[in-house]
């Protein structure tokens, strides 16, 4: 599945960030593949993908994040997704603000932290909006295309199908906790467009 939006529709003209939101086994990775896939002869673009939280040569933020000592701890994590945020934004983004060629792809952000970590999106909009105003505005543009699956058993079925380091203990176990991840999402992206620095002008939900 490629998903209808102006990073693939019409790329010359798309935001410099979209983001892909979605509970697990939701479909973002095979959308993300399928995104790069097709943007793959397009001399006119660079895309780079990047994802959250993720290890950056000596900054390993994913590791710390899913490591078992911080797992009961989740104001440790909230501030350990905001470091990521702030280091991938200095490091990977903001030298390429100017380049028109180089748009980016993001495998989760800031919906996800506040879901999983049960952080109060004011919290984080405060800390980000008063800290790193650069960062708070360019983030306020991204595209976000939230992911919403169509059918539990398929759903529940692709969850059981995650390998690698894809598999964590944040993972919701359980058909209720499953269901309770998938409406988490899914009532964020309505409330998205009143929402700070995820106040983006292009909010879509797909089912898949």
């Amino acid at each position: 599945m490629i998903l209808p939006i102006p990073l693939v529709t019409e790329p010359e003209n798309a935001p410099k960030i979209t983001i892909i939101e979605g509970p697990d086994g939701s479909g973002k990775t095979t959308c993300i593949n399928a995104i790069k896939h097709h943007l793959l002869d397009n001399k006119d673009i660079e895309l780079h993908v990047l994802r959250f939280p993720d290890n950056h040569g000596d900054a390993q933020f994913r590791s710390c994040i899913m490591s078992q000592e911080v797992a009961d701890h989740s104001g440790a994590q909230i501030f350990l997704f905001l470091a990521d945020f702030i280091y991938t934004f200095e490091a990977k983004i903001e030298p390429f603000l100017n380049d028109p060629k180089v748009l980016f792809l993001f495998d989760r952000f800031i919906p996800s932290t506040c879901i999983y970590q049960e952080a109060p999106i004011k919290y984080i909009n405060d800390i980000l909006i008063e800290r790193y105003p650069e960062f708070a505005k360019v983030m306020s543009d991204a595209s976000y295309v939230y992911l919403s699956p169509s059918d539990f058993d398929e759903h529940k079925a692709r969850l059981s199908n995650k390998f690698g380091d894809e598999i964590n203990h944040l993972d919701p176990v359980g058909d209720e906790a499953i269901k309770n991840q998938i409406r988490a999402y899914w009532n964020f992206s309505q409330t998205h467009r009143r929402v700070g620095i995820l106040g983006s002008y292009d909010v879509n939900t797909y089912s898949v």
